[in-house]
């Protein structure tokens, strides 16, 4: 009786460290999600956030059913493929996970800019296609071939080649700013950033953690650090939120958003769920 009591006792004290230790279904280790985020291909990490998001990735049914690649010049052969062969047209609506997740821009054959980009960018890394993408504010546009033979591919004018100095007008950029090809960091970080945008509006809890692991992976990513400064803010967490400001000034003195935000804070609460 006395043994029974005692084994009894050795469990009851071995319960918590177990339960501490089993694994929770549906539940990842956040470190581990955004180590996560640099492994693997393009298309293998497209595929993950997809999962995350909608549940399951149709990306691989629907990326077998496509056409076949054509062969051709680098722009024509994209050209063709994208807006003749797939049929993709722009859709106006940035902040949408239907306009950026490829398996949603396959489907409705309607991409945002980055939307359509990553499509040419998918095909671009099973070819082996000399394609990259160039980051400017709110917008993205590819860049293909070397530094003797470059062009550039506009996603949302069916691959109009606009030149560099084109962008920087067009966009405000200083005439001497060079416009640079973005590394494969700072491409995945503004799809998990966009994945927040698409969040923030309804959901300001939920874009947090997207807005995080961009920043991981692109700490000096502005808008991710302004939008998560602007989702605390939405929370109630005025601390974090001028906290969070105050670091993208750090990076980015000229932060418009950022002063306003911290312009909005300084002055009495706003009830919890408003817009900042």
């Amino acid at each position: 009786m006395r043994s029974s009591v005692r084994r009894l006792r050795v469990a009851l004290l071995l319960l918590p460290i177990l339960v501490l230790l089993s694994p929770v279904a549906g539940c990842r280790d956040p470190d581990l999600r955004e180590s996560d985020d640099r492994q693997g291909t393009l298309r293998e990490f497209l595929i993950r956030v997809e999962q995350e998001t909608l549940g399951q990735s149709d990306l691989p049914r629907l990326w077998a059913a496509l056409p076949p690649y054509p062969k051709g010049s680098a722009s024509d052969a994209l050209r063709q493929w994208l807006y003749r062969d797939l049929a993709l047209q722009f859709d106006t609506n940035a902040w949408s996970l239907e306009q950026l997740l490829p398996s949603r821009v396959l489907a409705s054959r309607r991409g945002s800019c980055l939307g359509t980009s990553l499509i040419a960018l998918l095909a671009a890394e099973e070819h082996r296609l000399p394609w990259s993408p160039v980051f400017l504010p709110h917008h993205v546009f590819l860049r293909g071939g070397d530094s003797s033979s470059r062009v550039n591919f506009e996603p949302n004018r069916e691959g109009w080649a606009y030149d560099d100095s084109t962008y920087r007008r067009k966009y405000g950029l200083d005439s001497t700013m060079a416009l640079a090809t973005a590394t494969t960091d700072q491409l995945r970080a503004s799809v998990l950033a966009s994945v927040g945008n698409a969040l923030l509006a309804q959901h300001p809890a939920a874009a947090d953690p997207w807005y995080r692991r961009s920043l991981a992976l692109h700490p000096t990513g502005e808008m991710a650090a302004g939008n998560l400064a602007i989702a605390s803010a939405r929370r109630g967490l005025r601390d974090s939120a001028r906290v969070q400001a105050l670091r993208l000034l750090q990076s980015h003195p000229s932060s418009a958003p950022a002063r306003e935000l911290l312009n909005q804070l300084a002055g009495p609460p706003r009830p919890e769920g408003s817009t900042p």
